[in-house]
């Protein structure tokens, strides 16, 4: 069975342009770069010759992004996915202020389809914007982890599945990044998804 997620692989046509976004830009540390080849690359992949540098990123949390810069097999330069594409259509990031990373991408020549939209329930902000290679980035800043609009006998708690972000001490189970789940807190102390 799976275990977790081991990382996101995206294929970039400039890897210093990708480097640049995704390290000095986003903040993104470099863990491993390396030149790949071989028979084992061509049988895995079902290519030929294959030639391909990779960087492995990570995030504050250890979440990995391989960035892969094929010389052998080049692409168009720019995904043409939108939103609604059937396949993969974004990479949701979580960010401590959304104004200001909105402000350093701004700088950076990032353009944003539209105006930084708040939750129906108040718990998080959020934007697109298209990265390097125009892959699409949902930005979230959860501003609310607290929804005080129910008022019924049961504590509850809105946790964002983060290392960073432990609104208790300790997870029932290894969790997953990025996604947002009500959890009841019983009387008993045991979690109750809804």
């Amino acid at each position: 069975m799976i275990t977790g997620i081991r990382h996101i692989g995206l294929v970039v046509s400039d890897l210093d342009k990708a480097l640049n976004f995704w390290c000095d830009v986003l903040g993104f540390q470099i863990q491993r770069k390396m030149e790949e080849s071989g028979p084992h690359l061509d049988a895995m992949m079902g290519l030929e010759n294959v030639q391909v540098t990779t960087a492995k990123l990570s995030d504050q949390n250890g979440n990995l992004l391989e960035l892969l810069h094929f010389k052998s097999h080049p692409d168009k330069p720019i995904w043409g996915g939108t939103p609604y594409s059937t396949g993969l259509t974004h990479i949701a990031l979580t960010v401590q202020n959304l104004d200001q990373t909105v402000q350093k991408l701004n700088q950076a020549g990032v353009t944003f389809p539209g105006e930084i939209q708040k939750s129906p329930d108040g718990t998080v902000k959020v934007i697109y914007s298209k990265g390097p290679e125009g892959i699409l980035l949902e930005l979230v800043e959860v501003v609310d982890t607290m929804n005080s609009s129910r008022n019924d006998k049961e504590g509850y708690i809105d946790v964002v599945y983060d290392e960073f972000k432990k609104p208790f001490t300790s997870y029932p189970q290894k969790l997953t990044s990025y996604l947002v789940r009500r959890f009841d807190i019983l009387d008993s102390g045991k979690f109750c998804i809804r």
